[in-house]
């Protein structure tokens, strides 16, 4: 909760904004098998009011997310599947006459995204391993669909003190954050990508190198990524 008076221009303002997390995971480990799932509900909130002479307004934005993910472990395989339903509240400017008609729902936008993955870890030799995965997602927001496929792959080697490893992947977001620091301050809100906003794709490259030291207690790792 923060406020702000500027009383030589007449002006005040208001704000109000929380967020809330819970959670709820089931472990198994089998002879065979291993399983994890997990739930957790997410929400965000932000009320934002101007007021000045004879302008009022507010500046509301939120979103509330209930999200099940579920793993399967076998061998060299790890298999998955995750849903996530979001309640997006995008911000907009809401005057006092607005709101008396009714008009103040037009920013709620729900949408819903689905994903399936799956990830081999293959040894090629006693100090080398191979991993590599593929996500496939879907996004639907506003009547709107979109579809994308996610690969990624590293290789590590490890041997005595020593471990190296080099990454790639391919990602795809479809919520936009704007703002400048993960603190949810006012001025910062989600928004879902659509046609005016379309989904982001991003390719990661790292290379990252470990020693263990004064027998192997403590551990010194150097990386390098770019995007």
């Amino acid at each position: 909760k923060g406020s702000m008076d500027e009383k030589m221009y007449g002006a005040q303002m208001d704000s109000r904004w929380g967020n809330m997390a819970a959670g709820i995971q089931w472990l198994y480990d089998g002879k065979r098998w291993q399983s994890a799932h997990h739930l957790w509900v997410t929400a965000y909130r932000n009320r934002f009011k101007f007021d000045m002479q004879n302008l009022q307004c507010r500046l509301p934005s939120g979103i509330g997310s209930v999200a099940y993910k579920g793993e399967f472990s076998w061998k060299k395989w790890q298999v998955g599947a995750e849903v996530v339903g979001h309640r997006i509240e995008e911000q907009q400017t809401l005057f006092p006459e607005e709101e008396s008609s009714g008009e103040n729902d037009s920013g709620i936008k729900n949408a819903c995204e689905a994903a399936v993955f799956a990830e081999l870890r293959q040894p090629l030799s006693p100090s080398v391993n191979l991993n590599v995965g593929i996500r496939g997602s879907i996004f639907s927001n506003g009547g709107k669909c979109y579809v994308g496929l996610d690969p990624s792959a590293t290789m590590i080697y490890e041997k005595d003190i020593v471990r190296c490893s080099a990454t790639y992947a391919l990602r795809h977001q479809y919520l936009h954050f704007t703002g400048i620091s993960d603190a949810g301050l006012p001025i910062e809100y989600w928004m879902g990508a659509d046609e005016e906003n379309p989904p982001q794709t991003a390719h990661s490259f790292a290379l990252n190198a470990g020693f263990k030291l004064w027998q192997k207690r403590y551990r010194v790792d150097v990386g390098v990524f770019c995007k």
